[in-house]
């Protein structure tokens, strides 16, 4: 997983994340929904992609590196996808924008994070 917000090498992720999830979500149309007999008209027009990271017991300088590379509005990101094409490596080169950004019990003592998570979303729909 590589974030490339800026053109410095020094940028690359500095840690691998603890946790790792993806998962696809399907997109709908403004008619999507139930109709009055209860069937369900999903009227999917794309799918976009949802990743998961946490960061687990990183230093605070290793975790105000994470949270800058992450800050900008929206970011190329380089991940892992199962489902595509096993031709293709199952990599994925898409842009991103970041969710609210949280951490969990931060010890400025130890200079440690506890934890360090936010999803980051796929900003343009996949046709499926």
């Amino acid at each position: 997983l590589h974030s490339f917000p800026t053109r410095r090498s020094s940028d690359l992720l500095p840690v691998c994340p603890s946790s790792y999830e993806w998962e696809e979500e399907d997109l709908s149309n403004a008619e999507a929904g139930r109709t009055e007999d209860g069937v369900m008209h999903k009227n999917r027009i794309g799918t976009i992609s949802r990743c998961s990271l946490t960061f687990k017991n990183i230093p605070l300088q290793t975790a105000h590196r994470v949270i800058t590379m992450f800050s900008p509005e929206y970011i190329r990101v380089v991940y892992v996808n199962p489902a595509v094409d096993p031709y293709f490596g199952y990599h994925m080169n898409e842009v991103f924008y970041v969710s609210n950004r949280k951490v969990s019990v931060c010890s400025g003592r130890l200079n440690v994070c506890a934890d360090l998570s936010f999803n980051i979303i796929s900003r343009d729909p996949d046709d499926r």
